[in-house]
């Protein structure tokens, strides 16, 4: 399996061509965990690579195709954690050759983005997360910032609303139930915060995108 990464430039365009037939599976994504993912990967195994062991990502990349291929629906719940897998494979697994290692504090912070999003429901505070690490807040929120492009902070708080919207647009669970289960204890705050975010209220993104 040949895996090719690359950020796309302003309005530039990107050819590629091939000397043989070739058999290709592309997939463009972006989030706010993206940056994180790729640093790493470019960091271990620069921009292009070859895996001997490829079913753990093909896999997942495969089943995507197929679902979007049929029509079959997928939660962005889901489809996000098929793209995280595979990302995940391509970090973690064994480096060959010529391969540079992952940093420690790369997998302290992946970690971190782990713990997150299983524990939005919780208080999620900054000496908490800084404890995962075992370094201090300060330094904390720079390694973080510098991984993933955004403060603990920012980042909890895309991840809650997020969370919301998927959760508004593929289940029937009351709006004070989603604002409980994304860490929000008051059902003012949830909506003041998603309407900031989003510019909309829950319920009018929930009619508009049921």
């Amino acid at each position: 399996m040949v895996v090719s990464l690359y950020f796309r430039i302003a309005a530039k365009y990107l050819h590629y061509q091939t000397v043989a037939p070739t058999e290709m599976l592309w997939m463009h994504f972006d989030g706010q965990a993206a940056r994180f993912y790729y640093q790493q990967i470019i960091a271990k195994r620069g921009p292009i690579f070859v895996l001997e062991r490829d079913e753990k990502a093909l896999h997942p990349l495969k089943t995507i195709y197929n679902i979007f291929r049929s029509g079959t629906y997928l939660s962005e719940t889901m489809l996000a954690k098929y793209v995280t897998d595979i990302l995940t494979w391509f970090v973690d697994a064994p480096v060959g050759q010529g391969d540079i290692d992952i940093d420690r504090s790369g997998h302290d912070i992946q970690m971190v983005m782990t713990y997150i999003s299983n524990h939005l429901d919780g208080p999620l505070d900054l000496h908490q997360l800084a404890a995962m690490t075992g370094l201090g807040e300060r330094s904390f929120i720079r390694v973080f910032k510098k991984a993933t492009g955004y403060t603990p902070h920012a980042y909890v708080m895309d991840a809650r609303i997020n969370a919301a919207r998927s959760m508004l647009s593929n289940s029937s669970k009351p709006v004070e139930q989603i604002a409980l289960n994304c860490g929000y204890s008051k059902l003012s705050v949830f909506c003041s915060a998603f309407k900031s975010k989003v510019g909309m209220s829950p319920m009018e993104y929930r009619r508009r995108t049921l």
